[in-house]
């Protein structure tokens, strides 16, 4: 092989390999609205990540101030979505020096504090978690 056709195939090569650098899996991109018992969630994030290995990665983004989210390449198919927002309490607590902090709680529902799964379909752009709280008490590993 000459090395004029060599280095024609080296570049073929590099430029199909670096083609597949981007997204590389199915994916759209969503915004939608997260609130809890009518309430927007204005602060937090919220996170998508595929449920089956190989279809992609997991895409983080934050809440707007009037609960509102914008969030791209989010992977096609059976998505775990999660949302961490705090909200604090007016109380005062220990921090993890003995110093006093302010004390800060969840304001996501326990049922869904470990996430969701979610199907997100080919086209789809908009999401919306509309969820209300929890109306029996979460009771966690122990605390029976």
């Amino acid at each position: 092989m000459n090395t004029k056709m060599l280095c024609w195939s080296v570049f073929v090569c590099l430029a199909f390999c670096l083609s597949g650098c981007g997204s590389g899996y199915p994916a759209t991109n969503l915004t939608g609205k997260v609130s809890v018992d009518g309430q927007a969630i204005t602060e937090g994030s919220i996170t998508f990540i595929p449920t089956e290995s190989g279809c992609g990665s997991g895409v983080r983004v934050f809440l707007q101030s009037d609960g509102a989210y914008s969030a791209k390449d989010v992977p096609l198919g059976t998505v775990r979505v999660t949302v961490i927002a705090t909200k604090k309490t007016g109380n005062k607590t220990k921090g993890m020096l003995g110093e006093e902090v302010d004390e800060v709680v969840s304001v996501i529902p326990a049922s869904k504090s470990q996430g969701v799964n979610v199907t997100i379909a080919q086209g789809q752009t908009v999401c919306n978690f509309e969820w209300e709280s929890d109306k029996e008490p979460f009771h966690g590993p122990g605390s029976r």
